[in-house]
């Protein structure tokens, strides 16, 4: 499902009544939507723009990958900065800390 502006919300409300997992080059209104959330079922958010649409799977699938045997994602974020390279993180406007885990 692609989020135009004026969807975004709806995105999200599908996504919690739903369980499911937004993964998002939109990083800034999705992390403000978790940030406002008590609980949501997790954020994938690309931290580059203008990546087509296989790049984006080439960085996600190793993500997915990662995360495959993991717990859940509930109220947490994973923010993908290259093929391979991400953070994962409890939902927080603030940014990373030096104590968040460092995966792929």
């Amino acid at each position: 499902m692609v989020a135009q502006e004026s969807r975004i919300p709806e995105v999200w409300r599908y996504a919690f009544e739903h369980d499911q997992v937004v993964v998002t080059l939109n990083r800034m209104d999705f992390l403000e939507l978790a940030g406002d959330c008590d609980l949501h079922p997790g954020l994938i958010v690309f931290r580059e723009g203008g990546l087509s649409r296989d790049e984006q799977w080439e960085w996600l699938l190793p993500v997915l990958d990662a995360l495959a045997g993991a717990r859940s994602l509930v109220n947490e974020v994973v923010e993908v900065t290259g093929k391979g390279v991400f953070t994962r993180r409890q939902v927080s406007l603030a940014p990373p800390q030096a104590g968040d885990e460092q995966l792929g």
